[in-house]
């Protein structure tokens, strides 16, 4: 809550909310409700690359319904470019900042609540890796293998 504006403290020491938000914020007019989200879907578009509505608007938690019309307008005032990804469904929107690298070749272990796999979709769309935690799932229900598809394990 902190990092995206809707908490911070009154005191804490002297001078602790101006070490903490930059003078131009505590200065500065409030920004609207919308005009806070905007800049909530700008920043994930830049962390993100790219990505569905439904991909930027989780990353700082916000509602997807409200967020296609801003990303829109993000659009349309050239924050962001409107473009289709083989394979993925609907609009996809990218960051003027991202770069296509030639190739990664990179390799991590990942806790299993880690930010990159709370949003199971984005994990699927990009690595095609289906990963679902299945400890309270009833042993007779679960997939056998956490990297097949649901549709695969099934079948074995």
């Amino acid at each position: 809550m902190f990092s995206t504006g809707q908490l911070t403290t009154k005191e804490r020491r002297t001078g602790f909310a101006a070490r903490v938000i930059p003078h131009e914020h505590l200065a500065g007019k409030p920004r609207s409700r919308e005009d806070a989200r905007k800049q909530l879907l700008l920043h994930s578009a830049r962390h993100h690359g790219l990505g569905t509505a439904s991909d930027l608007a989780d990353y700082y938690r916000l509602n997807i319904p409200q967020s296609r019309p801003l990303l829109k307008q993000l659009v349309d005032e050239g924050a962001l470019e409107s473009v289709e990804v083989e394979s993925w469904n609907g609009p996809v929107d990218l960051h003027p900042e991202a770069k296509l690298p030639r190739r990664v070749h990179a390799r991590a272990l990942l806790f299993p609540f880690a930010p990159i796999v709370w949003h199971r979709d984005r994990t699927e769309r990009l690595f095609n890796f289906y990963y679902r935690i299945e400890i309270d799932v009833p042993e007779p229900k679960r997939i056998p293998s956490c990297s097949a598809t649901p549709s695969s394990a099934a079948s074995t």
